[in-house]
């Protein structure tokens, strides 16, 4: 049926296919777990949400004040957000470039709700 908002009803879908995408094969791979009980699989997405959060949030800082994602022919970004947030965090945990300090300010910053989600 027609509607009004057909095209934001879209919007709101295709961000949580896009989100179902990413936790299923873009970097979590949920399904390999082989979890079936459903308070762990209730436990396993309440983490890897709050993780997908911290990357996409992540990965905009990364792409407006670090370093942008170029910008392909057919105008679409060469690498996703999440995924540029996904690999800096991976990276940052991982790599002994960086220190233990700068990874618990970084999740420090992401756990502040008052200047990440504008409360207070």
């Amino acid at each position: 049926m027609p509607s009004a908002d057909a095209i934001e009803t879209y919007a709101a879908r295709w961000q949580i296919e896009t989100l179902f995408a990413c936790l299923k094969g873009r970097g979590f791979n949920l399904e390999d777990t082989h979890v079936t009980n459903r308070l762990r699989i209730k436990r396993l997405l309440v983490v890897a949400v709050v993780a997908f959060c911290w990357a996409h949030r992540t990965g905009e800082w990364q792409h407006a004040y670090v370093k942008p994602i170029k910008i392909k022919k057919h105008q679409r970004l060469a690498k996703s957000i999440f995924k540029l947030g996904l690999d800096f965090i991976r990276d940052a945990l991982l790599s002994v470039t960086y220190s233990l300090e700068f990874a618990v300010r970084m999740i420090i910053q992401f756990v502040d709700l008052k200047s990440s989600f504008g409360f207070g």
